[in-house]
């Protein structure tokens, strides 16, 4: 069985206040999330997919996007694909997609917020001669690929990677 990690380690490990793991748990911000918990008093627990794509939330949270966007970016990540391989890959927690696959992956990932309305998750895999992976520009409103000459002027970044390796 796979290690569950509770509210107070993702807090402990990544730096975030308790109050802020536990806002982005308790408002929905996650696509399928499934917290278990034995009853009251009884700490939640998450699997390290879970764990990482929470403390991904509550950092968002802390750079000030709203919980709606917020909502938005994560329930797209769940549904996008890699540029280079266009097919689904379910992984856990109603999570599919590049989302999933980034937080189970070893390498290095990234998720970009450009110009505050479009997104873009990649990852570097360690293993050498493995293809760096990137979902390209979406739309955070309509899931829509941008065009490959799109730049954006303004990127907020959360090091996915660095998070999930915080969890492990």
């Amino acid at each position: 069985m796979s290690k569950r990690i509770d509210l107070a380690y993702i807090a402990d490990r990544t730096g975030l206040s308790p109050r802020k793991v536990r806002y982005a748990a308790e408002h929905g911000l996650l696509p399928g999330l499934r917290a278990i918990g034995r009853g009251r008093g009884v700490p939640r627990s998450f699997s390290l997919s879970e764990a990482t794509v929470l403390a991904v939330a509550a950092f968002l949270v802390e750079a000030k996007f709203s919980r709606g966007f917020i909502r938005e970016i994560l329930r797209r990540l769940a549904r996008a694909r890699w540029a280079q391989i266009p097919r689904p890959n379910p992984l856990g927690f109603g999570c599919h997609g590049a989302l999933g696959e980034a937080a189970e992956s070893r390498g290095r990932a990234t998720l970009e917020v450009g110009d505050g309305h479009n997104l873009r998750l990649s990852v570097d895999p360690k293993t050498p001669g493995a293809e760096a992976l990137s979902t390209g520009w979406l739309q955070v409103a309509t899931g829509a690929r941008l065009e490959g000459q799109y730049e954006p002027t303004v990127v907020t970044s959360v090091n996915l990677g660095q998070v999930r390796d915080s969890l492990r």
